[in-house]
């Protein structure tokens, strides 16, 4: 199904693909960490595919949107299953991967696994349908750069993340229930969201039941990470068992001694 595009895609590839990467820095780029389309069938009334987006959002990890387009290409499926457990990663690498889905014929059904963060909220936007685990969370905050000049390329940097906000911004009010006032308040504030609120701003549609998520990064790349955050994909721990019953008739001393010395000539016997 077709859905407004943020910009168009070929426009951010040509940007993407002017980077200078050395022969060394391409080595270092992992191949194939997204998994292969899973193309489903059996049963269904539509021809469906499965997808992962289950790391950082960069070239770096390989999840980029190249390897996003080069997957949508080998499928002609009808409905296309995205799942997410994402702490974020590149902006324009996410923008792009949310135009290519926005832009695919295919019904998209997004599912929330773990956590959908930063531009992974905006790529889960671009389902027809999404899903939230019960145990899930999302989070919107500000995007950032890390920069180095002096002051003009300071506010040069500013402006540039302004209008990367706005067009952010841009989505979510299209895409959820929130307006922009509370969008730009919740940003600067850095907002997580559990299942049920992020039902209730619109990032999501519907709950359905925790599911453990593969995760290749940890909590401790967030700062300030709530703590229900914390636990996410972790199944519940498994009550302490109870102290076992203390035997009517303790041993004496003299049967730990014996005991002791029965144990010591078996290693020494075996050369323990």
């Amino acid at each position: 199904m077709k859905r407004p595009v943020l910009i168009e895609h070929e426009e951010i590839f040509e940007a993407l693909d002017q980077r200078k990467l050395t022969p060394a820095m391409k080595a270092k780029r992992p191949e194939n960490v997204l998994p292969e389309i899973t193309n489903l069938s059996g049963g269904r009334k539509k021809k469906a595919a499965t997808m992962y987006l289950y790391d950082a959002v960069s070239y770096w990890t390989g999840n980029d949107a190249r390897s996003f387009q080069r997957m949508l290409a080998q499928t002609d499926a009808e409905e296309i299953h995205l799942h997410i457990n994402s702490p974020g990663g590149s902006v324009f690498e996410g923008v792009t991967i949310f135009n290519l889905l926005a832009d695919h014929d295919a019904d998209v059904i997004v599912h929330i696994d773990g956590l959908a963060a930063s531009i992974a909220s905006v790529i889960a936007l671009a389902g027809d349908t999404i899903n939230i685990a019960e145990n899930g969370m999302v989070m919107i905050h500000n995007p950032s750069v890390v920069a180095w000049g002096d002051a003009t390329v300071m506010r040069k940097q500013a402006e540039i993340l302004d209008k990367i906000r706005d067009a952010i911004v841009n989505t979510y009010e299209t895409r959820t229930k929130l307006d922009r006032a509370a969008l730009t308040t919740a940003m600067d504030a850095e907002t997580w969201y559990s299942a049920d609120e992020a039902i209730l701003s619109g990032f999501a549609m519907h709950k359905v039941s925790a599911s453990e998520a593969t995760a290749l990064w940890v909590p401790g790349d967030f700062e300030g990470l709530p703590a229900a955050a914390m636990i996410l994909g972790k199944k519940p721990a498994d009550p302490a068992p109870a102290d076992p019953p203390e035997p009517e008739n303790m041993g004496t001393l003299e049967d730990v001694t014996a005991a002791s010395d029965f144990i010591a000539r078996i290693r020494a016997n075996h050369g323990l």
